[in-house]
């Protein structure tokens, strides 16, 4: 789904910093998810989440608002390869 406008918690931004995750990474895992779930704890938040090249996966927490026009960044997570 592609979203007019990502929005992010400052949360958000700190867990990027530190984990190197680029906002490129954060769009394209949003728009082009390879899994894509209800939070198990927030059902209102979703789960996406896509391998990069070097084979990690991305896994970004966030809530569609604004009928579906906004994507508001929650947190961002590296897992390394599997």
């Amino acid at each position: 789904m592609a979203y007019e406008t990502i929005v992010y918690l400052p949360h958000a931004w700190r867990q990027m910093s530190v984990r190197k995750i680029g906002e490129m990474q954060v769009r394209r895992t949003i728009a082009g998810p390879d899994r894509l779930y209800p939070s198990r704890s927030h059902p209102e938040r979703m789960v996406a989440e896509r391998v990069n090249a070097s084979g990690n996966t991305i896994r970004v927490v966030f809530e569609a608002q604004e009928d579906g026009a906004v994507a508001l960044v929650i947190t961002v997570i590296r897992i390394g390869r599997r």
